[in-house]
């Protein structure tokens, strides 16, 4: 005979079973939660950037106006006389940034392999 729909079927768990999947469902909850939070946060955060860039953008258009006001004011100067801006000195403060970063990875690398032996 055909079992009908009806019926009830009954499945037993050990304890330690089900005090485990409690255990990652809470945890998986609370991992949930706090990607939800991190979110949340971000969003705020991308908020007060779109703020502080239009400001930044505002006063910049400040200064830039002010400033062709200025020369519109003040003398011209001769081309002789004009200052030249030196560019090489931020190039060499670039580089060696990257070269006291690459030196820390280094060193990070190094204590790495020392903790995996």
């Amino acid at each position: 005979m055909a079992k009908s729909n009806s019926e009830t079927m009954h499945v037993r768990f050990e304890y330690g079973q089900v005090l485990q999947s409690k255990k990652k469902t809470l945890s998986s909850q609370m991992h949930s939660l706090n990607i939800k939070k991190s979110i949340n946060n971000y969003k705020k955060l991308r908020d007060k950037e779109s703020e502080r860039k239009e400001k930044i953008k505002k006063k910049l258009n400040e200064i830039k106006s002010d400033l062709e006001e200025l020369k519109k004011v003040l003398p011209k100067l001769p081309e002789d006389k004009k200052p030249k801006i030196e560019r090489e000195d931020i190039k060499e403060e670039r580089e060696d940034t990257g070269s006291e970063i690459d030196e820390e990875l280094d060193s990070i690398r190094k204590k790495l392999e020392m903790l995996g032996q």
